[in-house]
C-alpha cells in the first residue's frame, strides 16, 4: 500500500476538505505521530513534491513547471503546494481491474470523509 496513501486520496476529493494547509498538515501528522503544531509546511511541500516525482511522468513534469511559472516568474509554496494536488488528482490508480497504486479506503479517523 502506498506509504503517502492518504495525500492521495485527499487530492482525489475522498477527504472533506476544509482549509487545504491544515488539513495535509492533519494527515501528516496522523501518518508520522509527530504533533501537529510541528508539522510544517516545507514537510508538506517535499512529501508531495516526493509523489509527484514518484509518480508523473516526464511530459507530466515538463507540463506542470511550465503552467506554475507561465503567468509569474516567482510563486509562494502554498501555491505550489495546491498544484501538486491537482496534479496528483487526476493521477491514475486504477487500469480497468489492475491496481497500479494502491491507496486503499480513506479513513474517517484521518480527516471527515467527502460524502458528496
Amino acid at each position: 500500500m502506498e506509504e503517502w496513501r492518504h495525500l492521495l486520496l485527499y487530492a482525489k476529493n475522498h477527504y472533506r476538505k476544509t482549509e487545504t494547509i491544515f488539513d495535509l498538515k492533519q494527515i501528516l501528522s496522523h501518518e508520522t505521530g509527530i504533533n501537529l503544531e510541528n508539522v510544517k509546511l516545507r514537510d508538506v511541500y517535499e512529501i508531495l513534491a516526493g509523489l509527484f516525482v514518484k509518480y508523473a511522468t516526464g511530459d507530466q513534469r515538463k507540463d506542470f513547471f511550465v503552467r506554475l511559472f507561465s503567468e509569474k516568474d516567482s510563486v509562494k509554496i502554498g501555491d505550489v503546494i495546491l498544484q501538486f494536488l491537482a496534479a496528483l488528482s487526476v493521477q491514475k490508480v486504477r487500469d480497468g481491474d489492475r491496481v497500479l497504486i494502491d491507496i486503499g479506503e480513506p479513513d474517517p479517523s484521518v480527516l471527515p470523509l467527502n460524502n458528496g
